[in-house]
């Protein structure tokens, strides 16, 4: 059980990723927070959030066709020693 719950949280987090690259291919910038895989779990006190992320594309068009991107993971203190993380 364990392994199929990682495996589909792994392919969520894939599917945000994608979803924000779709957001702002042509420019701007977005985020979305990374949820633990099995926040049920968790004693109350823990904070179900791993991780915010950031993307950012600041299109570079002066004859090149490559684009500027910025991608920043903030970590919550709770889990940035964690293999989660």
């Amino acid at each position: 059980m364990a392994s199929r719950a990682l495996t589909l949280w792994n392919l969520d987090v894939q599917r945000r990723v994608v979803t924000a690259l779709e957001e702002v291919h042509a420019g701007g910038h977005t985020s979305f927070e990374v949820i633990h895989p099995l926040p049920d779990r968790l004693d109350e006190k823990d904070d179900v959030v791993l991780a915010r992320v950031v993307i950012e594309v600041v299109p570079v068009r002066e004859g090149t066709p490559t684009d500027d991107v910025e991608v920043t993971f903030t970590f919550a203190d709770r889990w940035i020693t964690s293999k989660l993380a």
